[in-house]
């Protein structure tokens, strides 16, 4: 994963965070998000693959809040529309509002 910082356009500032999943192995080479994002999808594993990022953010998540800053990151529309998923994220961002 990486963190990519969002610039608030009122003070030029970071105003938050978007979380990017990345795919690289041991040699640190990494694939383009366009070729695996496409795949985990097809694949049915983006779901699964998502909250694994979230979890990775979780402690990093009340360091960030405290600091004033804000974690974004993409939802599918596979996670949404499959129960047990949405449950997980649900769950996620319930943790997150403490």
């Amino acid at each position: 994963m990486v963190y990519q910082p969002v610039i608030s356009t009122r003070d030029r500032k970071v105003a938050g965070l978007e979380i990017l999943m990345r795919c690289g192995n041991k040699k640190g080479n990494e694939a383009s998000p366009a070729h695996f994002i496409p795949l985990a999808e097809q694949s049915g594993m983006i779901g699964e693959l998502t909250l694994q990022l979230l979890e990775k953010v979780r402690e990093d998540f009340a360091m960030l809040s405290a600091k004033g800053l804000y974690l974004a990151v993409n939802i599918t529309s596979e996670i949404v529309e499959n129960p047990g998923t949405f449950r997980k994220l649900l769950k996620f961002t319930e943790h997150a509002q403490l």
